[in-house]
Formats: C-alpha cells, sequence, structure tokens
C-alpha cells in the first residue's frame, strides 16, 4: 500500500534500462500515480514503443558509459525538470567461470556496479537540496546470496547491494550538509524478462516462482513509498538471508546441491 504521505504526482523520475522489463513496468507504475517519467535505455525500439504507447521522455543511452548516464540525467532535467526520483535499474547478466574473458568482467562491472555509482554522484547532491527525493537501485538477490551459474554476476550484484547500503548510512540522515536521499535496493529473484527468457522456469531464480514486471513494480512502489531500504518481491530471500548468516558452512553445502541440480541449465 502506498503511503499517503508521500505523493508520486508531479514527481520527475528517471529510469535507467526503463525500455522493457522492470524498469517499464516501474516507469508505468509511476506515471500512473501522476510522475513525470524519463527512460533511458540501450534499445532503441524500446524506447521509440515506449514513448508512443505512454509518453515517456526517453533518452537512447548504454549504461555503461559514464558520458551516457550524465547525457540522461542532463536530458531528463531539460525536459521534465530536476530529478527527484532516481531508479538505476540497468543490468546485464554474462557468464562468469574462471575462463570469462576480461571484457566479459568489465562490462559487468560496468552496467551493474560503475553505472549506479555514476548516477548518484551526479544527482544526490542536487537531491540534498530538495525535500524528498529518493535513490533506487536495482541489485538482485544473488547480491544478497549468490548467482551459482555467473561469478560475474554474483560479485558486480554483491558490489550494488554494497554500495546502496553505503550510500544510505552517508547520505540517508539529514545533516549540516543537506536534506536526506531515501536510499532503495530491489533485489528480485525470478522474474519474466528478456535476462531469464532463455532459461527454463527461470533456472534457480526462479525456484520460488517467477514473477511479471508488473509484481514487482507494486512491490517497488509501496517500499520506495514508504521509504523502505531493501525491497524485496520475493519475501522468502529474507529467510534465506538469516539462513546463511546463522549458519555459513550449512548454506554453502545448499548451494553446492543447487549447483550440481542447476549447473549448466543456462
Amino acid at each position: 500500500m502506498v503511503d499517503n504521505l508521500f505523493s508520486w504526482k508531479d514527481k520527475a523520475v528517471a529510469i535507467t534500462g526503463g525500455g522493457n522489463g522492470i524498469g517499464l513496468a516501474i516507469a508505468i507504475a509511476a506515471k500512473n500515480l501522476g510522475a513525470k517519467v524519463s527512460i533511458s535505455d540501450i534499445n532503441e525500439t524500446d524506447l521509440n514503443a515506449a514513448k508512443d504507447q505512454y509518453g515517456f521522455n526517453v533518452c537512447l543511452s548504454d549504461a555503461g558509459k559514464e558520458k551516457d548516464i550524465l547525457n540522461f540525467i542532463s536530458n531528463t532535467e531539460e525536459n521534465i525538470g530536476d530529478i527527484d526520483i532516481f531508479f538505476a535499474n540497468a543490468g546485464v547478466a554474462r557468464s562468469g567461470t574462471l575462463d570469462t574473458s576480461d571484457e566479459d568482467w568489465d562490462i559487468s562491472h560496468r552496467v551493474n556496479v560503475m553505472h549506479h555509482v555514476w548516477a548518484a554522484r551526479a544527482v544526490i547532491p542536487s537531491m540534498r537540496k530538495r525535500n524528498d527525493c529518493r535513490f533506487i537501485t536495482t541489485a538482485s538477490a544473488a547480491g544478497l546470496l549468490s548467482e551459482i551459474n555467473s561469478a560475474s554476476y554474483s560479485l558486480t550484484k554483491h558490489a550494488a547491494v554494497g554500495f546502496a547500503e553505503w550510500l544510505s548510512i552517508v547520505y540517508g540522515k539529514d545533516d549540516s550538509e543537506g536534506n536526506a536521499v531515501t536510499i532503495s535496493c530491489l533485489c528480485p529473484q525470478g522474474v519474466n524478462t528478456a535476462m531469464t527468457a532463455n532459461m527454463e522456469n527461470g533456472g534457480v531464480a526462479g525456484i520460488d516462482g517467477m514473477l511479471n514486471p508488473s509484481d514487482v513494480a507494486n512491490t517497488v512502489i509501496s517500499t520506495v513509498s514508504e521509504g523502505g531500504f531493501l525491497i524485496l518481491p520475493h519475501p522468502v530471500v529474507k529467510e534465506y538471508i538469516k539462513f546463511k548468516t546463522a549458519d555459513y558452512p550449512r548454506w554453502l553445502g545448499g548451494m553446492r546441491k543447487l549447483y550440481a541440480k542447476f549447473k549448466g541449465s543456462y
């Protein structure tokens, strides 16, 4: 349920990776609540379709390039105003074994981690001059637990969670230098998106059921409105975290069994 104390009406919302999947679903949900929405994506066809259907401000952008992130932010500010809510949502999933190329590791790092850093560096100082601003990173349950089939995905999503925690610690409270910025971190398991399209039943991520992007967006809107940090569309993830920290050896043993079951499934 959306907190009555927080209103999305007329808020300027910027979303990377907003052309499809979770990003698009969040954009639609925000617009339905009266927000002004700007999205970026690397897929021009998706962007144009979203613009035509929903009237979003759009900007072609590669989240793995800082200049593109900065261009998206400038484009958004010029067209819909100072950004009140920023979703660093774009992400990639590459193979990540010990044999994975440095290029694939670098792409994963730039998109899944550094694009959050570039965006935060660009928008948070401005947000601190105003009230009721939000910054949300899309990580993954893999950032709280692990991703057994991709070391690069697991590592970079852990880093995304760590960066969101740091932002909340440093900027999540009013101080002499500015207003607080509410920080949230989205950590879903299996979602029906292009990223999971080639995985049977979502692979290991779908073990607790696959959600549609609109389901995730509903949880996002609710948690962000309430000012919560951890956004868990699959509530069972909280129990997995408790189990992991309570008995690490047993948890690792269970993950090895999952790896044996799902190895090579995607």
